[in-house]
This record gives C-alpha cells, sequence and structure tokens, in this order.
C-alpha cells in the first residue's frame, strides 16, 4: 500500500524511518527528498534517522546543505578571505592619506 508522503511522515510510529524506507512507502524520488530535506520543509529533528549527501564532500548529514566539516571550512575560508579584503582596502587607504600628506607638504 502507498501511503501519500504527507500522511506517512505524520505518523508518530514512522518517525524514526530512514530515507529508503520513505522513498519505498511513498515513491517519492531520492532527489526530490533531498530538495526537502535541503530547503527545510522536512525538518529533521523529527526524524533523526533521515540523512542526505553534504553538497560539497558527499558525507551524509543530517544539516540542511553542507556537513559541519565543511561549513566549517567554508566559513574558515570567507572569514580569511574577508579578513584580506580589509586589509588590502586599509593598505589602500593609508597610502592614499600618505600621497595627499606628502603633496600638502611641498
Amino acid at each position: 500500500m502507498v501511503f501519500s508522503s504527507i500522511d506517512f511522515l505524520k505518523k508518530s510510529e514512522n518517525r524514526l524511518v530512514t530515507q529508503a524506507d520513505i522513498i519505498r512507502a511513498t515513491s517519492i524520488p531520492s532527489k526530490t527528498l533531498n530538495s526537502f530535506i535541503r530547503s527545510g520543509r522536512l525538518m529533521l529533528q523529527q526524524h533523526p534517522n533521515l540523512q542526505h549527501p553534504c553538497e560539497r564532500c558527499h558525507q551524509l548529514t543530517q544539516e540542511k546543505r553542507f556537513c559541519v566539516t565543511c561549513a566549517d571550512e567554508l566559513k574558515a575560508g570567507w572569514l580569511t578571505n574577508k579578513g584580506q579584503a580589509i586589509q588590502e582596502k586599509n593598505n589602500n587607504h593609508e597610502e592614499s592619506n600618505r600621497y595627499t600628506l606628502k603633496n600638502t607638504l611641498r
């Protein structure tokens, strides 16, 4: 018997099902189920056995898009790039100030 996906997921006895169980019972394609998880339509806190692949390394995770490791690496890289951009902006500002001061002393 094929359940509607909403009815299947609402039942309390189905809270511990895996992704394969949901696909078998509801005929929802794996790609669609993963997109529901990533978009937040399917709450993983209510289904602790549901996991989907990380978009970066394809390791199974319960996070929305990236596993914890990839999210930390991306955040560290972003912060590093942001810090470098701020430093370059400060250096350019200091150089322009030096130039202005140099020209006023002449």
